[in-house]
């Protein structure tokens, strides 16, 4: 049997971690969501986030294009149709295969240049950051894997678990997370009652 290797965490996150439950299974739960916070902090506050915002508004553009273009390409009098005429030829399809083919890319190219603008402005958004988020939701997901009861629960004197943890996992990416903003946070990723 195969051993995965467990990402390296910090002695004092390993340590609370341990102290909530002492397992190896949840400990590397623990380092893997410590791991994936901490490469988004980096996407969002380092210089790489720029270059992928820059990307993401290059895909929209190239996306928007492809999209007139093809709505171009439907009209059978446009030099468009010809063009998808003559690669539809050259692809060995019938014309009107070629067209109708278009009709999902081009709803495909939609609906990925809205999530390209979505994922643009979380990217540039200093309020809406997505590493404390994924965070709450992969440490509620660990919670009730490991039957722990998941709290928000916060006060002078202590804090629950789950906060204990975020804020430990803030602070080893490098961001400083109050119990509060934590708290604040868990509160605003709550799933929907159905």
């Amino acid at each position: 049997m195969t051993t995965v290797k467990r990402k390296k965490i910090s002695a004092s996150l390993e340590k609370l971690a341990r102290g909530i439950r002492d397992s190896d299974e949840f400990v590397g739960h623990i380092a893997s969501i410590a791991d994936r916070y901490k490469r988004e902090y980096v996407l969002e506050t380092g210089p790489r986030g720029k270059d992928v915002r820059r990307t993401l508004k290059l895909f929209r553009k190239h996306a928007s294009g492809l999209t007139e273009w093809f709505a171009q390409a439907a009209k059978p009098s446009s030099l468009e149709f010809e063009a998808l005429a003559k690669i539809g030829g050259v692809m060995h399809s019938a014309p009107n295969q070629t067209l109708a083919s278009t009709v999902t890319l081009t709803s495909w190219l939609d609906q990925a240049e809205k999530a390209a603008a979505v994922a643009e402005t979380r990217l540039g958004s200093k309020t809406a950051r997505n590493a404390p988020q994924i965070a709450v939701e992969a440490l509620r997901a660990t919670f009730e894997r490991h039957g722990l009861k998941w709290s928000t629960q916060l006060s002078k004197a202590n804090s629950s678990d789950a906060i204990k943890l975020l804020c430990a996992i803030a602070k080893g990416a490098g961001e400083t997370l109050s119990p509060e903003d934590a708290r604040e946070t868990m509160l605003a990723a709550r799933p929907a009652k159905i």
